[in-house]
């Protein structure tokens, strides 16, 4: 029989969770239990090799990785109604990931990302750029639907930008000059970033929103690479209500395409990738790298991602999936 390594990242805070019965995780039951869980979907009574690690207060964990050898293909185990019951039984979220370190070592795994590629609007930043420019036309509910629409793919993704890109036209350009101090940078980005590029990791911005606050966000953030839409402004500074010709839109295609390219031009591998973030447009680039990741993300995405996490500071709860602990976060972090 065939095995493969994950490593299963247990989160002891729910969204909107009932507040557990326990103050913190407990590794002694906890482990056997997930393991025990693993062998019932997996149907087999063989012991499962393992290691389990605690990646912040040894004290009082709220955070706990597993990493295992799985009789059963990754693509089996993630969704499976038993550890959706295991979830919830222990007030938990969980993440599944594959695993590049062999689960007899006892030190922590080499840091395995050398790109990272993020998604803009409600990942990195916690507005819809279009849906701010159109409260400025005065066409935000009508855009506000399309947006919801499209970021849970159900609408072409190029089509609705063009259509709500046509309904601002006359807005000033220099309206991306207000904007930006209505953009708020989502909980954990910037620790992130931070820690990422402390790591010699590059990254990237891939938006389907538009360049001048994405360039603005990446100078703000200190990320290597950017692209967005590109929208026509006319002789006046006015939006003409289209791109601009010849630009490409960056859709979900793009997306995969740029992390695929930017794989090639940095020598890596797609398993040295991470991939963040939330609407139907970034289930493209999540599939292509190693670890992708849907944060706070659109139900289609949640159902449809490699991993999902959930809740406020859940951006900066990345770095644990890449096997650090809070005491490494925090020292890099300053």
């Amino acid at each position: 029989m065939s095995t493969m390594e994950i490593t299963a990242t247990l989160f002891h805070r729910l969204a909107n969770a009932v507040p557990s019965a326990h103050a913190h995780l407990d590794p002694s039951t906890l482990v056997p239990s997930f393991l025990s869980t693993i062998q019932s979907i997996t149907s087999t009574t063989a012991s499962i090799p393992h290691t389990s690690r605690i990646l912040d207060s040894p004290s009082a964990p709220h955070i706990l990785s597993i990493t295992f050898t799985s009789p059963s293909p990754l693509t089996n185990l993630r969704n499976h109604p038993s550890l959706t019951t295991f979830e919830t039984a222990n007030s938990l979220q969980l993440v599944l990931l594959p695993t590049s370190n062999p689960v007899s070592t006892t030190a922590p795994p080499p840091f395995p990302i050398e790109l990272a590629v993020f998604d803009m609007d409600s990942t990195l930043i916690q507005q819809e750029v279009i849906d701010l420019l159109a409260a400025h036309a005065n066409v935000e509910p009508l855009v506000a639907s399309i947006t919801h629409r499209a970021m849970n793919g159900e609408l072409d993704f190029s089509a609705s930008l063009r259509e709500r890109v046509g309904l601002l036209k006359g807005l000033d350009a220099s309206v991306f000059e207000t904007l930006k101090d209505q953009i708020t940078i989502m909980p954990g980005a910037q620790t992130l970033i931070t820690v990422l590029k402390k790591k010699g990791v590059k990254t990237a911005v891939l938006s389907g929103g538009f360049t001048p606050l994405a360039r603005w966000l990446a100078g703000k953030l200190g990320l290597d690479y950017v692209h967005a839409n590109f929208l026509e402004v006319d002789a006046e500074g006015k939006l003409t209500g289209r791109l601009e010709d010849g630009s490409r839109i960056v859709h979900a295609e793009f997306k995969r395409e740029r992390l695929l390219s930017l794989v090639d031009e940095l020598g890596i591998t797609k398993e040295q990738v991470l991939a963040v973030g939330d609407g139907a447009n970034d289930l493209l680039m999540l599939g292509a790298a190693g670890v992708g990741v849907a944060v706070n993300a659109k139900e289609k995405v949640q159902k449809e991602a490699p991993a999902r996490l959930n809740g406020e500071g859940a951006l900066g709860d990345v770095l644990y999936l890449l096997g650090m602990t809070s005491d490494e976060i925090d020292h890099l972090a300053q």
